[in-house]
């Protein structure tokens, strides 16, 4: 069971991680909620493994969202994601005008764009992720978008 869950681990470490930063905006928080949620993986992992990789991502999301809550009614809100966007281009300006934009958002938007555009899931996974409907999903994906391009809308000319 150990070798199983170390190639579990592995194979979501990343995903979790990201999400963590893209809810919290603090690295070492992110690192907290990470280890936690991946704590409480291995004491349900009988069950998990189970479980599609789909459904894996799912289960690790969710729980992640609830040790996040936690978190927060433990602590005063934290500034939200202002560490650079890993998939931008280089040049440093854009990745921080992306992550103040990314700020703007609502928790939820900020976890749909992070799932689709970094973490490449489609609508039916995110929607099982943030227990949505993918035509929710769809539709909240493309309002996020759509703040997203006005603030970053001086890139647009460049």
């Amino acid at each position: 069971m150990q070798e199983s869950f170390n190639r579990f681990y592995q194979r979501h470490l990343g995903l979790v991680r990201a999400m963590a930063l893209a809810r919290t905006g603090d690295g070492a928080l992110a690192d907290d909620l990470t280890q936690e949620t991946m704590l409480s993986a291995w004491r349900h992992f009988a069950a998990l493994q189970t479980r599609d990789d789909s459904g894996q991502r799912a289960w690790l999301l969710t729980a992640l969202r609830h040790r996040a809550i936690e978190s927060w009614r433990q602590r005063k809100p934290l500034e939200p994601l202002v560490e650079t966007v890993a998939a931008a281009p280089d040049d440093p300006t854009l990745r921080v005008d992306i992550a103040r934009a990314l700020t703007r958002l609502s928790d939820t938007d900020r976890e749909l764009i992070v799932l689709r555009y970094f973490e490449q899931c489609d609508a039916t996974e995110i929607g099982a992720i943030l227990s949505l409907p993918p035509g929710t999903v769809r539709r909240r994906l493309h309002e996020a978008r759509v703040r997203l391009e006005a603030a970053l809308e001086s890139w647009s000319t460049r």
